[in-house]
């Protein structure tokens, strides 16, 4: 990414850029990537439909590196409709793999059904293919072929993580029925749900005192119990 967007700056820097557009791209290349993003992202919303090809594929590389994958989508969208040239490619193939480790990190969540594997690897499909037309380029694109490569492994790995999630969910327990409501269960207070802070000393008063009752109460009905239960002449202890 940092010699795609090096190449970036030479082609914009000799066409004598806006100010503005200067300013986004030094922010760039300082790493100052939310200045870098917030610059093109203006410039983007000011041109509308007319924005030049160089502020859209800045502005994708500055969203990646932020994390946003959607909106450098929303940038190369238009350009993507025509013939992609093998740089143009290459952007669409950084946010292709971004898309789908974001979205296999959310398939790997516990309660994620397996058909969220399927947007992951269909990401890390499409970046494979855009990385392959990045390296139709005259003379090849060596960054580009390993780029290929790399999005191609994690789409085997994809499939292997889809497969070991669906074992795990098949193997788990099933959950423990509720317990059957027991004699007295009704007449029993319930104990609050402790807070996630500290307990103030009203609230613990009145937890305190509700453990009590309910020690109580299974005092009484045990001993209620045992007199059900002993024997005519015996004595009730």
């Amino acid at each position: 990414m940092k010699a795609l967007a090096a190449a970036c700056l030479v082609v914009l820097c000799t066409a004598k850029p806006a100010p503005d557009f200067a300013e986004a791209l030094r922010a760039y290349a300082d790493g100052r990537y939310d200045a870098a993003w917030s610059g093109f992202a203006a410039l983007l919303e000011g041109a509308g439909e007319h924005a030049s090809r160089e502020l859209r594929i800045d502005a994708a590389l500055a969203a990646l590196r932020l994390g946003r994958t959607a909106d450098a989508d929303a940038a190369l969208l238009p350009l993507l409709a025509a013939d992609p040239s093998p740089e143009l490619a290459f952007v669409a193939g950084l946010a292709a793999l971004q898309r789908a480790e974001r979205a296999a990190a959310a398939a790997a969540l516990a309660d994620a059904e397996p058909l969220a594997w399927t947007t992951a690897q269909s990401g890390a499909a499409d970046s494979v293919r855009w990385f392959a037309t990045a390296d139709t380029r005259r003379g090849g694109w060596p960054m580009a072929l390993r780029n290929a490569e790399r999005a191609a492994r994690r789409l085997a790995e994809f499939a292997t993580q889809r497969d070991q999630h669906q074992q795990r969910r098949e193997a788990a327990p099933e959950p423990p029925p509720p317990p059957p409501a027991g004699r007295g269960d009704e007449a029993t207070p319930a104990v609050p749900e402790l807070p996630g802070s500290a307990l103030g000393e009203a609230d613990l008063q009145r937890l305190l005192r509700l453990l009590q009752q309910r020690e109580v109460q299974k005092q009484q009905q045990r001993q209620a119990s045992r007199r059900a239960e002993a024997v005519p002449g015996e004595q009730d202890w």
